[in-house]
């Protein structure tokens, strides 16, 4: 009886990467993209490569994952340190992770990120859409 009420929800799940990367689902919200755990890397380095939560979007191939997100912020600034975090629609920021050379790239807009695609040489048919469509 016990088990059931442990580990993660039923709508939680993990989407395999490339790059020993997976986007992990433990909630609603903490929608995010890390190196695996058992990845050789040392508690910085995970942080510096990891996507945090929310993402909303993904898109990726054989070496790179696109990611959209939207930042948290919290539910009740004033209340207290404790309050819930809230994805914030008017804040996206979007992210080119290169699982080859394991370089994490982040932007502000739109445009910028598709400067940064083609510079990249990323292929256009990679279109950005919901995770739950990779699971």
């Amino acid at each position: 009886m016990l088990t059931a009420c442990i580990g993660p929800g039923l709508l939680d799940y993990s989407i395999e990467l490339p790059g020993n990367f997976h986007l992990v689902r433990l909630s609603a919200d903490v929608v995010r993209i890390e190196p695996k755990n058992n990845f050789e890397f040392d508690f910085k380095r995970k942080q510096e490569l990891s996507i945090p939560a929310k993402v909303v979007e993904i898109a990726f191939d054989d070496q790179y994952v696109l990611a959209k997100r939207h930042a948290l912020v919290k539910d009740l600034p004033k209340l207290s340190d404790i309050s819930y975090e809230m994805p914030d629609k008017m804040i996206t920021i979007y992210y080119i992770l290169d699982t080859f050379a394991l370089e994490l790239h982040e932007v502000s807009d739109l445009e910028e990120f598709n400067r940064l695609r083609d510079e990249l040489n990323i292929p256009e048919n990679l279109r950005l859409d919901d995770p739950i469509n990779y699971k």
